[in-house]
């Protein structure tokens, strides 16, 4: 009875945070008690949700920070005792998550499961550690400035800290290196609690402390876009969707960094569909690591074909992230559009995500189950659907992508006070499912253009026949070039060849020598400066 009486008693954006919380973690426990039997795995993961709940529901500093805090040292406890109690085999598969581990780290220093957990836990406390000594910083000069722990509002002199604590804990750009380099790295089970809960307790710390700032809006833009560069590049199932948690952290930064009613109403919303779909789509790579012993995408190819309630569960997960009604991502995701009406840039930004998202969740499901499998994959045992629990846990989810998605007015009523807006016009699910459908023959003209690629690599001559042919080519060339007339200096077409042959070797050059994070960073910024510049030759 307290606890119905403190939830009933708390404003809108701590209830509809506390909702999405409780919601998504009854099949959080269910999924992880399926695939790790460890009573104090369990105990941890019910210690880790209450925190969450501990913050968002805290109604002073002081507690406000006891329970951010409480989030990390739990959140590493999470981690080593996930590690140590993971079964060392998977169906007569080596141990996945060790050879996850290894895979992204490139060596085998850590045969040990015990000292792998470590090192991750280890890694995520210090850059957690930071975000909580600032937040630490910035409780003590807010009480130093208002002699008050109440949570109205922000002094300035906080500001610079509670800042650098919600930037890192919403893993912004460029403070989100500890989530691609943590989730993939623990135990399936583990990683869908995490994801879950941390990064959206920055979410509501920025809703409730510091909303309304219109560059957090833009860096959400960036996230968003940012975010989807990434997912694109990768090759395993749970990086995948690491960067894509970064995008769509985005999503909810960019509406709450508007100030607006609808704004925050509409981040806030995103944020409690985002919790129901992310959590399922971490739990169906889950259950295809759990089963075949590997995520990389290429290795697995269409494994998980003989799994078919995690293929259903993941086809609706993959659907509402990338916005098909009726679905939940489709609602929030045409509330943010309505909320960034008349700012251009946020607009167009999300909607490009929007469309990589598409993308990379096409290529997550032909991948997993779609696609053959190819004569390398590690199928040495029959694949089986995992355990009845961790198929209770995904159908829940699914049911809760599609009931968010045709009862909304109940959910967005949660996170905003006036009367629902509409999502359902013809208008609106046309260019959602135009999205959608986009998104979809892209990936099937970039496997067209892949195949037709191979194919002309598998038939190019070798040997001495290739070498004899490139010898002729540079004969011809060398004869050619003399009887050519030069081009004068002034030759404006000239000057154009000169130019793309520049950027063509720059870019060559970025693509070898640069890491995929610098590679994101550049495809990014492009994008970014030629909209601003269509933008300004429109407005013009």
């Amino acid at each position: 009875m307290e606890w119905q009486e403190t939830l009933s008693h708390a404003d809108p954006l701590s209830r509809v945070f506390a909702t999405a919380f409780i919601l998504v973690g009854v099949p959080c426990l269910i999924y992880l008690l399926s695939l790790q039997k460890d009573a104090r795995l369990t105990i941890a993961s019910v210690g880790f949700i209450g925190t969450a709940l501990g913050v968002v529901l805290a109604r002073d500093f002081l507690w406000f920070l006891v329970f951010w805090e409480l989030t990390v040292l739990v959140a590493c406890y999470l981690i080593v005792q996930g590690w140590l109690s993971q079964p060392l085999r998977h169906g007569g598969q080596t141990d996945p998550v060790d050879r996850s581990f290894r895979r992204e780290h490139g060596t085998v220093p850590f045969a040990c499961a015990k000292s792998s957990g470590f090192i991750v836990a280890y890694r995520y406390f210090v850059i957690q550690i930071v975000a909580g000594a600032s937040l630490f910083f910035a409780v003590a000069t807010q009480y130093a400035a208002t002699g008050s722990f109440a949570m109205d509002s922000v002094t300035t002199q906080a500001m610079p800290f509670f800042l650098v604590a919600f930037l890192i804990k919403t893993a912004v750009i460029p403070f989100h290196v500890w989530v691609p380099l943590t989730y993939p790295c623990v135990p399936p089970a583990i990683a869908v609690i995490l994801s879950a809960y941390s990064t959206k307790i920055g979410v509501y710390a920025f809703a409730r402390l510091l909303p309304g700032i219109p560059w957090i809006a833009y860096a959400g833009a960036f996230m968003a876009l940012f975010g989807v560069v990434m997912a694109l590049r990768q090759k395993t199932a749970r990086r995948l969707l690491s960067y894509h948690l970064i995008s769509q952290v985005g999503y909810m930064i960019a509406g709450i960094g508007l100030g607006t009613e609808l704004g925050i109403g509409a981040g806030a919303l995103h944020m409690m569909n985002n919790v129901v779909y992310k959590s399922l789509l971490f739990m169906v790579a889950g259950a295809v690591l759990f089963r075949t012993g590997t995520d990389v995408l290429a290795r697995v190819r269409g494994a998980g074909r003989s799994m078919p309630l995690t293929f259903v569960a993941g086809l609706v997960a993959a659907a509402a992230i990338s916005g098909m009604p009726p679905l939940n991502g489709y609602v929030s995701k045409t509330l943010l559009k309505t909320a960034t009406e008349g700012h251009t840039f946020l607009q167009s930004a999300l909607f490009l995500a929007g469309i990589g998202t598409v993308l990379s969740f096409t290529k997550f499901i032909w991948y997993l189950f779609l696609q053959k499998e190819p004569s390398d994959a590690p199928t040495s045992v029959r694949v089986k659907e995992v355990p009845f629990g961790a198929c209770l846990a995904m159908g829940i989810l699914a049911v809760l992508c599609v009931a968010q998605g045709i009862d909304y007015p109940r959910f967005f009523a949660l996170a905003h006070n006036s009367a629902s807006e509409s999502v359902y016009s013809a208008g609106s699910v046309l260019i959602g499912v135009a999205a959608v459908l986009a998104g979809v023959a892209l990936f099937v003209l970039n496997q067209a253009v892949a195949r037709s690629f191979a194919g002309q690599t598998a038939a190019r001559p070798t040997g001495a026949r290739a070498a004899s042919i490139r010898g002729k080519s540079r004969r011809r060339t060398s004869s050619g070039s003399a009887s050519r007339e030069e081009a004068p200096p002034w030759d404006i077409d000239l000057g154009y060849a000169w130019l793309l042959h520049r950027v063509v070797r720059v870019s060559q050059y970025v693509a070898r020598r640069a890491t995929d994070e610098t590679q994101a960073y550049i495809l990014v910024i492009t994008a970014v400066l030629v909209a601003l510049v269509a933008y300004l030759a429109w407005s013009a």
